[in-house]
C-alpha cells in the first residue's frame, strides 16, 4: 500500500476528512465492483436496517452489472434519501477520506487491497473473513470479521456498535493504520521479496 498516498494527514485528504465531520452525520461506505461476489447487497440489506438511524448515511463507491438490480433495491427499500451510489472513481483516497466507517462485506477476495488502503486512511473495518483478509484485520484490533457470508444482521449491528462509539472508531483506525505501516508499505513487499528471493537462491546453490 502506497502509505503516502492513502495519508489521513495530508493536507487535502484532512480536509476532506474534516468537512465530512462537520456534516454531522456519520458516512458509512464501500469501494469495489459492482458484481455478485463483492457482495455489495449485504451492503444495500445492511442499510436499510440501519435506515431509522438519522446520523448515518451509507456510499457505495463503485460500477458494474449489478448496478441497475441495486439502484431497484435503493427505491424498494426506501433508501432514496439514506443510500447514495456514487458511481466509479479514479481518486479512491479522497472517497474513503470522506468515510467513518468501510463497511465491506464479500463472497471472494483474493488479496483486499482495498480493505488495505481503507485501513491505511485510519478507518475502521468491517468484512468478511475471505481470502487473505482474515490475515489483517484482527479482530477487534484493526478491525471487524464476520465469519458468516451474506449476513445483513450482523453487519448492521457492527456498523451500529462502531456508530455509537467515536472512541472506538478512532482506536481500531490507530490500530490499522499502524498495522499497515508496519506489514504492508512497498518498503516493506519489497524487503519481504528480496529475502524471499535470497533465501531461494541459497537454496538452490545449496543443491
Amino acid at each position: 500500500v502506497n502509505v503516502s498516498r492513502f495519508d489521513p494527514n495530508s493536507p487535502q485528504l484532512a480536509r476532506v476528512r474534516e468537512q465530512a465531520l462537520k456534516s454531522g452525520q456519520i458516512v458509512v461506505g464501500r469501494i469495489s465492483r459492482l458484481v455478485p461476489e463483492k457482495d455489495p447487497e449485504t451492503f444495500v440489506k445492511a442499510a436499510a436496517l440501519l435506515k431509522h438511524r438519522h446520523d448515518l448515511v451509507f456510499r457505495l463507491w463503485g460500477d458494474g452489472p449489478e448496478r441497475v438490480k441495486l439502484e431497484g433495491m435503493r427505491k424498494s427499500l426506501g433508501l432514496q434519501d439514506k443510500l447514495e451510489l456514487m458511481g466509479s472513481t479514479e481518486e479512491p483516497e479522497v472517497a474513503l477520506a470522506g468515510m467513518q466507517i468501510f463497511a465491506y462485506p464479500t463472497t471472494g477476495e483474493s488479496v483486499g487491497w482495498v480493505v488495505l488502503e481503507a485501513m491505511a486512511m485510519e478507518l475502521p473495518v468491517v468484512s468478511t473473513a475471505v481470502g487473505a483478509v482474515p490475515s489483517f484485520i484482527r479482530h477487534g484490533e484493526t478491525g471487524f470479521l464476520m465469519e458468516k457470508m451474506g449476513d445483513e444482521e450482523i453487519l448492521a449491528a457492527l456498523i451500529e456498535l462502531l456508530a455509537d462509539s467515536q472512541s472506538l472508531r478512532e482506536s481500531l483506525g490507530r490500530g490499522a493504520r499502524k498495522f499497515v505501516e508496519e506489514e504492508c508499505t512497498l518498503d516493506r513487499f519489497a524487503s519481504s521479496y528480496a529475502s524471499l528471493y535470497r533465501a531461494v537462491a541459497k537454496q538452490r546453490r545449496n543443491h
